[in-house]
């Protein structure tokens, strides 16, 4: 029986580990460790997550096509809580002065997870993984980390998840 996930992680947490800093053929372990954490429930891993990545049509995708079952992601649409916080978050994201009429549309994309991963978070009371960086000036582009802060989601980086649980190569 797999454990209460402690995390939901972000597409920028896998993409950037594989074209950056941990490529399959340098890090294996790290993979392994993720495809763990994924298997036994530690980690959600979301449909809206899964979409952007397949979007690459890349190693990545490869190896989550080969390795994940399909039984593990979860489908935001089909939780009705989910899609409540969801609506929030939009409606939120809409009512920011500050950001450009561009950005609430990225934001807004049915296509982005973003708003999905928050949603999922406030839900299943997880941490949200991902790389990118709070900017809560920018006017350009709603950032995740920003988004989690509004709403009393703990985000962190993919270093720090590593530490969290020890792990080391």
């Amino acid at each position: 029986m797999a454990s209460t996930p402690n995390f939901i992680i972000d597409t920028s947490c896998l993409t950037q580990a594989h074209r950056v800093y941990y490529p399959f053929d340098i890090a294996p372990s790290f993979w392994d460790f993720m495809l763990q954490h994924f298997t036994s429930g530690n980690f959600i891993l979301t449909n809206k997550v899964v979409d952007e990545i397949a979007k690459g049509k890349d190693d990545i995708t490869n190896w989550m096509e080969s390795q994940l079952s399909p039984s593990i992601e979860l489908n935001c649409h089909e939780d009705a809580n989910i899609m409540l916080h969801y609506g929030s978050i939009m409606a939120w994201g809409n009512s920011q002065a500050q950001y450009t009429s561009l950005a609430k549309s990225e934001f807004a994309d049915f296509d982005n997870a973003d708003a999905f991963l928050v949603a999922t978070a406030i839900e299943k009371a997880v941490i949200v993984v991902s790389q990118e960086i709070s900017a809560p000036l920018s006017k350009k582009s709603i950032k995740l980390p920003d988004v989690c802060t509004q709403f009393g989601v703990t985000h962190i980086d993919t270093f720090t998840l590593l530490r969290t649980f020890g792990f080391t190569m």
